[in-house]
């Protein structure tokens, strides 16, 4: 009986993959890591496609086959992100360029909000979006995000706002500070 099962769709990709886990962990992760920018959890994600009986309750279970508890199949469906998501293929590229020179939660903003605009083809965004980004890499999200958003706005003027809904967008200045300070272009 296989140990792992995933399935995934997302824009522009479907993986199904049944298989043993050191064939996953070899395989499979990798490329998941490499096209996400961030670490999947390796679980069963769809226990009702399973060929395998499992064992009615109350009685012996047979053997090895042995149905995956609910609480873990939610366990993985709760580790997927919510919210923004990125797509595009660049996105760990992006981040490999930008490195560690965005080690501040300023720079990390400033460079996510870079990364909507040049590759997303996002020109305005939220918090909300921002956080996602945060979430799809793994780092921690900072503290107080609409203050610093703000005074990315007033101070730096990185940023702009749109009306007064809450949404931001990436001023010309901003596009320059990341091109020439955190990827080195220019």
């Amino acid at each position: 009986m296989p140990s792992v099962r995933v399935r995934l769709v997302v824009p522009g990709l479907r993986l199904e993959f049944v298989g043993d886990e050191a064939l996953f962990d070899r395989t499979v992760a990798p490329l998941l890591d490499a096209a996400a920018g961030r670490r999947f959890a390796a679980g069963p994600t769809d226990a009702a496609a399973d060929p395998a009986p499992a064992a009615a309750p109350g009685s012996p279970a047979g053997g090895d086959a042995e149905a995956p508890p609910e609480s873990e199949a939610a366990a993985v469906e709760s580790a997927a992100p919510a919210g923004f998501v990125p797509t595009s293929p660049q996105f760990s590229g992006y981040l490999k360029k930008v490195g560690a020179r965005a080690s501040d939660p300023d720079q990390q903003l400033v460079a996510f909000a870079f990364y909507l605009y040049n590759y997303e083809d996002t020109r305005d965004f939220d918090a909300e979006t921002l956080l996602g980004c945060f979430e799809a890499v793994g780092l921690p999200t900072p503290e107080a995000i609409e203050e610093r958003l703000g005074a990315l706005c007033d101070r730096q003027r990185f940023l702009a706002r749109l009306d007064g809904d809450g949404r931001f967008e990436l001023t010309p200045k901003g596009v320059n500070y990341v091109k020439t300070r955190l990827l080195g272009a220019i």
